[in-house]
């Protein structure tokens, strides 16, 4: 008999904090550039490492007892002609891989954060170093009540941040989670499994009329969406304890992940004609290996819809990867404070998105960047031109040549009533809506009838007779050999 399985992806998870990994020299924020952390979390090996390990051992190599000029000399002519021979190799010849370069899936799970706070006592800088048994509550039971997911848990959860890993690429930070300010979100992932296995946590939901059976485990796993990989994490916790179902859903997300990699495949020019998943997998995997691609993905180039309600809204719809996908149960929401903390991630993160590919596209040169290929870091804060001083800003032209310039629609599973509630408690994010830089469609849970959010009123949204939604009985059918933007179709199963 199958097991029943959930997935969760949410960028932040709603957990958001500072985070300073085992080999970070400072801190980063892991939350929308809109909130202000107070907590810091830190990351510890589970093993004391010896110093033949340490990162200043794997580049020992480097250093030589004897600095003398000769020696200096001939070091660099014989060493520097034969990494300058490797380099040339990996430009024509690119594998899944280049030397002493760890991709983001194949990061080995050997560390633990220090989530649970031992203390009151904040750092020098005022930050709190970790969470106390209430506040993990507040941040799980919140986003289990944001998506509906509040009973009839499956035995698996696997809670799925998203980050991407490129050879060469100055906007990689654009290619990961905008909900984690730029960066992957897999920190957040880990302490969200952690804390919604914690006994303590689960005794603390109970009370408050969320039950979490004893036999249900949360996993935490990372997707490499320009390798189209997936690495879960915290193995050692794993070992302690067997997860039901967690082998099957390994073999669903492998079977997944390459499909999607075929689908990806049809966007880029030097793709093959994929037959197989496989073939399509091999080569987003060395699009992302090789030095010299400067298209590694195309992220969030098609994002046009931000669905928020429940996953029947969308079930058998092929909406060619142009949708933000927000879980939201309307019948558990009368006073609209769910919708409320969604609306205020969703308007700022998918929103902010989506102008930042709008204008980009629009005039490139301007409001974008460019072409990627000349641009070098500056300062850890932008790119510029070659030597140039000039920062450029929004996108460059090699990921935003397929976006369709429009602005972004969200659509809402929700009575007009309990919107316009949750409309009066975002504060200046309502802003968005009433300059139309995003449109808020009502779709009522019962009727199914839709309507516009336009200057504070609702207009109804008249659709034309003729339209008639295309069908297919598979995605293949509809996206290989197509290099265009496809309507949205409608996938009708057989029988059988």
């Amino acid at each position: 008999m199958p097991v029943s399985k959930r997935l969760a992806q949410r960028g932040f998870f709603g957990i958001d904090f500072l985070y300073q990994g085992l080999d970070d020299a400072y801190p980063v924020a892991q939350c929308p550039v809109v909130i202000k952390p107070k907590h810091l979390i830190r990351e510890s090996g589970l093993k004391p490492q010896p110093e033949s390990d340490s990162k200043t051992a794997s580049i020992s190599h480097l250093h030589f007892k004897s600095h003398s000029v000769l020696r200096g000399w001939l070091y660099t002519q014989t060493l520097g002609l034969g990494y300058a021979a490797r380099m040339a190799w990996d430009v024509f010849r690119p594998g899944s891989k280049l030397p002493k370069l760890k991709m983001l899936s194949e990061i080995d799970s050997h560390t633990q954060l220090h989530l649970l706070r031992e203390n009151d006592i904040p750092t020098e800088d005022g930050y709190l170093l970790g969470f106390s048994y209430a506040e993990m509550a507040d941040k799980v039971g919140g986003l289990l009540t944001n998506i509906g997911l509040t009973q009839h848990f499956a035995p698996l959860v696997v809670i799925v941040a998203h980050g991407s890993s490129s050879v060469n690429n100055p906007h990689f930070a654009a290619y990961d989670c905008g909900a984690c300010s730029g960066k992957p979100g897999a920190p957040n992932a880990r302490a969200f499994a952690w804390m919604a296995n914690s006994e303590e946590v689960r005794k603390i939901l109970y009370s408050r009329g969320i039950e979490i059976p004893g036999g249900t485990r949360f996993i935490a796993a990372l997707h490499n969406t320009s390798r189209d990989e997936i690495t879960y994490f915290d193995k050692h916790l794993l070992e302690q304890d067997s997860v039901e179902g967690l082998s099957t859903f390994q073999d669903v997300m492998e079977s997944a992940l390459q499909q999607n990699a075929r689908e990806r495949c049809r966007w880029f020019e030097l793709a093959p004609n994929a037959n197989t998943t496989e073939k399509a997998h091999d080569h987003v995997t060395a699009r992302a290996s090789s030095i010299f691609e400067p298209r590694p993905e195309y992220n969030h180039s098609n994002n046009l819809y931000c669905i928020v309600g429940r996953r029947t809204l969308t079930r058998d719809l092929f909406m060619d990867r142009r949708a933000f996908l927000h879980s939201y149960d309307p019948t558990k929401d009368n006073s609209g404070n769910v919708l409320v903390r969604i609306l205020s991630a969703i308007i700022p993160v998918c929103g902010g998105i989506n102008l930042e590919y709008l204008f980009s596209r629009i005039d490139n040169s301007v409001y974008g960047a460019g072409t990627k290929l000349p641009h070098n870091v500056i300062g850890l804060v932008g790119v510029a031109n070659g030597v140039e001083g000039d920062l450029r800003t929004g996108l460059p032209h090699q990921m935003i040549e397929v976006h369709e310039p429009a602005r972004l629609m969200i659509v809402v599973e929700q009575t007009c009533a309990i919107v316009d509630k949750a409309l009066a408690n975002i504060g200046e994010l309502k802003e968005w809506l009433v300059n139309d830089w995003i449109f808020l469609v009502s779709c009522d849970p019962n009727t199914h009838i839709q309507k516009l959010y336009s200057k504070g009123d609702w207009k109804a949204v008249e659709l034309p007779v003729e339209l008639k939604t295309p069908t297919a009985s598979r995605s293949e059918d509809i996206f290989l050999g197509q290099t265009g933007t496809i309507p949205v179709h409608k996938l009708i199963r057989s029988a059988s």
